[in-house]
């Protein structure tokens, strides 16, 4: 067990000098003021005993207990406990890539998709335990359209699935400046959406493949996409 977020000794010092805090609000005792009011004839006459100092009491434990836990756990949540060892988080990765049509942009005679893409995947080989030769692919939208070439570029992927297609020069009525707008590639588009050249085993799904809630569809779509993975990147 670990925790990916902060340190023991990081949790510790947080946890230690709140607690104190708290354990000393609840052992602290008002002082009694002195209070001058006009008259005494109507208070009750007492003896006045003398007041002894005593040991401070303890006020309140149960809810000083469920402050002092609700804490614990407010800083367990921060933390982000685990079980198992740190080597086997290291393959629980996500890369994220702009497809917006700033990517088009050219930046040293390539486009920073281009640059992207690669950058992406020198990060996940150069992590520790990653197999190269077992990294799959998987799109959604223009996530696909652009990976459909991706797969073609990058010989390295075991596996790729994809849900969307375009002939990069169509526009969308919605969206009039989309990132797949590439005149230079719709000569290509047909030779591109072709996936039955490409190299890699590819599985093709519906659009928004998952969010179909009817009768079970979206887990019977997921369960046959982590099949077609399992299945080629062993």
């Amino acid at each position: 067990m670990g925790l990916l977020n902060l340190t023991l000794a990081e949790l510790l010092a947080v946890l230690l000098p709140l607690s104190g805090l708290l354990v000393a609000l609840y052992f602290y005792q008002r002082i009694r003021r002195r209070q001058v009011v006009s008259t005494l004839r109507f208070w009750p006459r007492r003896a006045l005993g003398i007041h002894k100092s005593r040991r401070r009491k303890l006020h309140q434990p149960l809810s000083l207990l469920l402050q002092l836990l609700a804490l614990l756990f407010l800083l367990l949540a921060v933390a982000d406990p685990f079980l198992g060892s740190r080597a086997s988080l290291l393959r629980q990765h996500v890369l994220i890539l702009e497809t917006s049509a700033w990517m088009n942009a050219r930046s040293g005679g390539v486009t920073l998709m281009e640059r992207a893409r690669e950058r992406a995947l020198a990060y996940l080989r150069a992590l520790p335990g990653i197999d190269a030769q077992r990294i799959g692919l998987i799109g959604h939208s223009g996530g696909s359209s652009l990976g459909n070439l991706v797969v073609r570029l990058e010989p390295h992927f075991a596996a790729y699935v994809s849900d969307h297609e375009v002939d990069f020069r169509t526009k969308d009525f919605f969206e009039l400046n989309h990132c797949e707008i590439v005149p230079g590639l719709f000569p290509l588009h047909r030779l591109i959406n072709d996936l039955s050249t490409a190299q890699p085993p590819v599985l093709r799904v519906r659009y928004s493949y998952g969010r179909r809630k009817w009768f079970g569809l979206d887990r019977r779509e997921s369960r046959r996409i982590l099949d077609f993975f399992v299945a080629n990147l062993r």
